[in-house]
């Protein structure tokens, strides 16, 4: 505004829990007419936990049309302004802050290369490498913030059988042996490189 005050100020979103519903029962209910009246709504009997974290940029529209029911989910991301989500696992994942830092990375690339989020396409079809590249450097920036090269040892817990973390920044993973088409994965030759860059840089200058 005039007074240089954000008109839609960055959200953060905590404690999110989703409506619980079996994808198949949720097709057969609409393709029944489920949803079509206020007198005949989509029943979602639950809530259920979800180990995740999210930065969603702004939105103005939803893309599609949806039962009545379903709007509120949507309305959690679409959004006219930028926000990060940090949903509830077997752990809170707003208690980690690894996560934490990684998610803000990600709203920092976005105000400076907007629409660098997932999936990429060239001449020569579907690539992972813009998507791949922005977690990278949130995998990055979360490790140097905190000076541990793993990522979200906290709210692994419950995904991958334990607390030794998401990803770990301090690896030999090479592009393009190590590569498999999805972002997270593909995003760890490039954080092991910029962790190498600043192991070199801390031995060199050291860590002032």
């Amino acid at each position: 505004d005039q007074s240089g005050n954000p008109l839609l100020p960055f959200h953060v979103t905590v404690n999110l829990l989703v409506p619980e519903f079996d994808l198949n029962d949720l097709g057969l209910q609409l393709i029944a007419g489920k949803g079509e009246t206020q007198e005949n709504p989509v029943v979602i009997s639950d809530f259920q936990r979800m180990g995740n974290a999210a930065f969603v940029p702004a939105l103005d529209s939803v893309p599609i049309g949806i039962p009545p029911e379903l709007e509120p989910l949507l309305d959690i991301f679409y959004r006219p302004y930028d926000s990060n989500i940090y949903l509830q696992g077997e752990r809170d994942f707003a208690y980690d802050g690894d996560i934490v830092f990684h998610e803000f990375t990600h709203a920092v690339v976005n105000t400076f290369v907007p629409g660098m989020h997932m999936m990429g396409a060239d001449k020569w079809g579907g690539q992972a490498d813009p998507g791949a590249l922005n977690e990278g450097w949130a995998d990055y920036f979360a490790a140097s913030f905190t000076d541990s090269s793993a990522t979200g040892e906290y709210a692994a817990t419950g995904l991958n059988g334990g607390e030794t973390g998401l990803r770990d920044a301090d690896n030999q993973l090479r592009c393009p042996d190590d590569l498999t088409g999805e972002v997270h994965d593909d995003s760890q030759p490039w954080s092991g490189a910029l962790w190498d860059l600043r192991e070199a840089a801390i031995q060199s200058l050291g860590e002032s």
